[in-house]
């Protein structure tokens, strides 16, 4: 234990030190790491691990998501820039991407369904998250030609005013339209992880 909290204390004044975290959020960053440090060992690959560890703050739902993202900032310090682990960069296995980069959008759909329910959103938010990330999928196979399109991080981008251009509709009704997908994207984010910002197409 000892070692550990050690460990821990140069971890906080390496990111000070290189100014890899703002001093108020340091302790946050060594926290996060301590809490993950602090479960059960596991045999699977260390990106396996942090992932699951993120998803089971995400089901937690007296955390936000930009702890979330601050765990898994922290995270990655430790290990990659800390601990110099050479396994980081190992990608998971992905039912969602494939080795090529393309999404299956029913395994993407099937993800997305499982992470809304365990949030416990009702049937209709469900349904109405599921919609905007299909026009989404739909929208990047159209770009790129292809079945099972890569997401890439400018189609991410460029969706929502691709979406609003081409709408027929009232600018009081593409505005709310706007809003929705925005509130969708939000919330897809994390359960469309892998999609969208771990097996990201590079640009």
């Amino acid at each position: 234990m000892r070692e550990l909290e050690s460990s821990l204390q140069e971890f906080g004044e390496f990111l000070l030190r290189g100014q890899l975290a703002r001093p108020a959020a340091a302790p946050y960053f060594v926290r996060w790491v301590r809490r993950f440090l602090a479960r059960p060992a596991s045999d699977e690959p260390l990106t396996d691990q942090v992932r699951t560890f993120c998803e089971d703050l995400e089901r937690n739902g007296r955390i936000e998501d930009w702890q979330v993202r601050q765990a898994d900032q922290a995270l990655r310090i430790y290990f990659a820039n800390f601990l110099k682990r050479t396994d980081w960069d190992r990608r998971p296995t992905n039912t969602v991407v494939d080795e090529q980069g393309q999404t299956s959008p029913l395994a993407a759909m099937a993800q997305l369904r499982l992470r809304i329910r365990t949030r416990h959103y009702s049937y209709r938010t469900e349904c109405t998250y599921v919609d905007w990330v299909r026009r989404f999928l739909d929208y990047a196979a159209q770009q790129q030609g292809v079945p099972h399109p890569r997401v890439a991080t400018a189609v991410v981008r460029d969706y929502p005013s691709a979406a609003n251009s081409e709408s027929k509709t009232s600018t009081s009704i593409r505005d709310s339209s706007s809003s929705a997908a925005a509130s969708a994207t939000r919330t897809a984010r994390p359960c469309l992880r892998n999609l969208v910002v771990t097996s990201c197409a590079p640009n």
